[in-house]
């Protein structure tokens, strides 16, 4: 017996250098800026078969070439544990190609939120360890799945920025819960009186003659147990714009418009008849043409966002009427207008 400990040490010893030899070679690789269309975890994502990229880091500063992949997603709304079922798994594919893999597993659905990760093994055999989670929310990917109407502010003067207004009920507060905001015009987004986000001037320009953009937000963090708001402050923007261009029609005449959704929990809240607005105490001056552009106006009426969040104040907003327009609308997939420096302006 005492003869077998030192075959015994040599076996353990053994092992414990190809596990310390495993784990070395796990870390000579590392994955990071995992990519989903060009983008860190977009939102609003519209191709059915989404480019997915990432980046090789590693110890060895040269001559490091990826042999093969694998990626693996699921379909979540929080970040997946280890018995979180797969949605997709390519396999190990043999290939180089780290950037624009193309997504080839089953349909997407709209509204959804997927988080993936990827294991790569060099050409010298070198495997890395799975990737951190990175994800991306897909938007409204086929017509049908728009519940929204197109609705405007019937009364409203078009240079004003009028507030749209939808109050709620729920139970629980969701972990994931997608909002879908088209507007003819800028719009910014509140829940409970908090500003959504920090975009502005949004969505991006575009043609309204051909199509108006929508933007995606993730509205669960705004949310709490009980009575909830949602109110959008529109204004026309572009809309009037009409210096040597081709009118562009809404089949009303100057109003901003929207159409909005939102998931919350299992059931969809869009925008339609029942929906009410009021103005708001900013309005624009100028005619929105060429070399007169003008500004905003905000006026003394106090008319604000946190006007609108209080219960006294609800004799004075009104029904919005639905319109029918046969506008095409798509994702606003780039970087968004954001506030960078505030400049104080000192009279002369």
């Amino acid at each position: 017996m005492k003869k077998s400990y030192p075959l015994l040490l040599i076996i353990i010893s053994f092992l414990s250098i190809l596990n310390l030899y495993s784990a070395q070679n796990k870390s000579i690789l590392k994955l990071e800026s995992l990519k989903c269309e060009y983008q860190i975890s977009p939102r609003g994502v519209e191709k059915e078969q989404p480019f997915l990229s990432w980046k090789i880091k590693a110890k060895a500063k040269r001559n490091v070439i990826q042999g093969s992949y694998r990626v693996i997603m699921v379909e979540s709304k929080n970040v997946p544990s280890k018995n979180t079922e797969l949605f997709w798994d390519s396999g190990v594919a043999r290939s180089s190609q780290s950037v624009n893999v193309k997504y080839s597993g089953k349909p997407l659905e709209s509204a959804k939120k997927y988080y993936w990760r990827v294991q790569i093994e060099d050409s010298k055999g070198n495997k890395s360890e799975f990737s951190e989670w990175a994800s991306f929310e897909t938007g409204i990917l086929n017509e049908e799945d728009w519940t929204a109407k197109w609705i405007h502010t019937p009364t409203n003067e078009s240079s004003n920025y009028p507030f749209l207004k939808y109050n709620f009920m729920i139970q629980d507060t969701p972990d994931y819960a997608p909002a879908f905001v088209a507007s003819v015009g800028f719009h910014e987004l509140y829940i409970n009186g908090k500003k959504v986000g920090d975009a502005v001037l949004t969505p991006s320009v575009s043609d309204l003659r051909n199509r108006v953009l929508y933007s995606s937000y993730d509205i669960a963090p705004y949310l709490k147990t009980g009575e909830n708001n949602i109110v959008i402050w529109l204004a026309s923007g572009w809309a009037n714009f009409k210096d040597k261009n081709p009118i562009a029609s809404f089949n009303v005449d100057k109003s901003p418009l929207c159409k909005a959704q939102f998931k919350v929990n299992k059931g969809w809240l869009s925008t339609d008849g029942s929906w009410k607005f009021t103005p708001s105490n900013t309005s624009h001056l100028g005619e929105w043409q060429n070399s007169n552009f003008g500004g905003d106006f905000v006026g003394d009426s106090g008319r604000n966002i946190k006007w609108t969040q209080d219960d006294n104040n609800e004799k004075f907003w009104t029904n919005v009427d639905e319109v029918k327009c046969n506008l095409k609308v798509s994702s606003d997939f780039i970087e968004h207008n954001r506030l960078v420096k505030k400049t104080n302006c000192n009279r002369c």
